[in-house]
């Protein structure tokens, strides 16, 4: 180790920059739903079927 060659060996954030670091990426996972479904819209146009992020079926339940 000499100043002439210095080497970054290792470092360390403090939890609230490790959060904001964290926290910027949000804008990305929040608009990755609406891109997918535009997406599977396109997706449907041209093999005629649609397709949902989610299709929720409602299940009966036996009487007991």
């Amino acid at each position: 180790m000499t100043p002439d060659r210095p080497v970054l060996r290792g470092t360390s954030q403090n939890p609230d920059v490790f959060f904001q670091a964290r926290e910027a990426c949000n804008k990305y996972y929040d608009a990755a739903p609406a891109i997918v479904q535009a997406q599977m819209d396109k997706f449907a146009k041209i093999v005629g079927r649609a397709y949902h992020l989610f299709d929720y079926v409602a299940r009966q339940m036996p009487s007991a």
